[in-house]
């Protein structure tokens, strides 16, 4: 071999390793691309300039509180959709809102999302489609302070649901389709303050379900199906001022059912079918200042039955079925419907026109609210006459025009059951028994012939 050839060759050699040395290179280059590739996630906050176009559409505010109103746009993104991951920089999100578009629709809650979202404050989601709330679903997010899923067809919520989270303070469940609460719904949830169950399907609740839940101020269950409440019911709610139970298919009120809840200053029965209500209901209920029960199916109730709340400012009974209402001039109920700030409605209900209602001349002239007293002038009542019945507006009546032969003797045996001192000493409104001169007579003619015997 001349020494050309050997430099040709040596040429060679040091092309072929320049070569691989820059195949090497560009390798390790299009490597390192596709690694930086592949742990590439999209921004969320940024979804917005893809329009409807993108799955998930956000409009997040500047940092610091910083909040993500998202839309969900189709119905297939799936539970580990890479979309999610588009979270991952932006943990320092601390409100998170998630709504259905019109073509949008999920039926899971979106962990994949909310696993990077460790200092998230509130979460808000609706118009989705879950069914069931499983347990210690948000356990992880330690910060949460408001959790809100109005309508999304929940149905069942597992023990544990909400478990674990310390710094809850509202928890809103309305328009959903929960059927039941169990006992460990809640578990230390010890600073929930405002919990709305409303417009659900509810008609069991598990004796304790709300057992520690010591802080809880507000409680909501309007519109729903429950049928029976119980001392047991409430119990753990020791701070408890507002209750909402309108719309729901009670019927009866027992003795200290709202025992657990002595802090109550607002209870709103209305709507339901509540025909009777036993004497001690509401006893202990000294805080108590608003008391609704319009529109049930009470026939017959003495004042005697609130006479226990002290600070009772309103108290509704219009639309029921009410005969009469029995009110103690002396009582210190009737000294509190002549304040200002006190309201008492008694209309729509089937008042009968006797002297049982002197009562409403005498407030009527003292009492210091223009409202109540235009309550009672407006209040109407049925007035039995010989040949025909009217009704007619009370207060236009004289006093001397209220008969006092027309009573209902279940209304008799309720006062003399649960006031055997009141019905001895003080009557007002009852007349002499029409059995006390027919016996007189038969007394006086059985002595005469035991004499003319004689």
């Amino acid at each position: 071999m001349n020494s050309s050839e050997w430099c040709m060759r040596r040429r060679g050699s040091v092309l072929l390793v320049f070569l691989v040395c820059l195949s090497g290179v560009m390798g390790f280059r299009d490597l390192k691309s596709s690694a930086k590739q592949k742990i590439f996630r999209p921004n969320v906050c940024e979804s917005d300039q893809h329009g409807m176009e993108a799955k998930i559409v956000c409009y997040c505010t500047t940092p610091g509180n910083k909040t993500a109103d998202c839309w969900v746009n189709v119905h297939d993104l799936f539970e580990y959709d890479q979309t999610w991951s588009g979270f991952a920089i932006n943990s320092d999100i601390r409100h998170l809102i998630l709504t259905m578009a019109p073509n949008g629709q999920l039926n899971y809650l979106p962990l994949r999302a909310l696993q990077y979202l460790h200092n998230l404050r509130s979460f808000s989601m609706s118009s989705a489609s879950i069914p069931v709330i499983k347990a210690h679903s948000f356990s992880f997010l330690s910060q949460l302070d408001t959790i809100s899923l109005i309508n999304n067809q929940i149905v069942t919520l597992e023990n544990y649901a909400f478990a674990d989270l310390s710094r809850l303070r509202t928890l809103n469940m309305s328009f959903n389709q929960i059927t039941f609460l169990d006992r460990n719904v809640f578990h230390k949830c010890r600073n929930l303050e405002v919990l709305y169950l409303s417009a659900n399907n509810i008609s069991s609740i598990l004796d304790g379900a709300f057992n520690n839940l010591e802080k809880l101020d507000i409680l909501r269950l309007d519109y729903n199906f429950i049928s029976i409440i119980t001392p047991e019911t409430f119990r753990g709610l020791d701070n408890l001022s507002t209750l909402g139970l309108i719309a729901n298919y009670i019927t009866a009120l027992e003795d200290n059912t709202f025992d657990n809840v002595r802090n109550l200053i607002y209870l709103d029965l209305r709507q339901n079918g509540i025909q009777s209500i036993s004497p001690r209901t509401f006893t202990g209920l000294t805080k108590l200042q608003y008391l609704n029960l319009e529109q049930n199916e009470l026939k017959m109730l003495d004042s005697f039955i609130v006479q226990g709340l002290p600070n009772l400012m309103y108290f509704n009974l219009a639309k029921n079925q009410l005969t009469t209402f029995l009110l103690d001039e002396q009582s210190s109920l009737y000294s509190r419907f002549q304040k200002e700030t006190t309201l008492f409605y008694l209309n729509d209900n089937n008042l009968v026109c006797d002297c049982r209602l002197n009562w409403v001349f005498s407030l009527f002239g003292s009492t210091k609210s223009p409202i109540f007293r235009e309550a009672l002038n407006s209040l109407q009542c049925e007035l039995i006459q010989r040949d025909r019945t009217d009704f007619v507006y009370l207060i236009r009546m004289n006093l001397d025009e209220l008969p006092c032969e027309y009573f209902h003797s279940t209304t008799e045996a309720l006062v003399v059951e649960y006031r055997p001192h009141h019905h001895t000493l003080h009557r007002p409104y009852y007349p002499n028994s029409a059995a006390t001169p027919l016996l007189s007579a038969v007394i006086f003619i059985f002595v005469t012939l035991t004499l003319i015997l004689y």
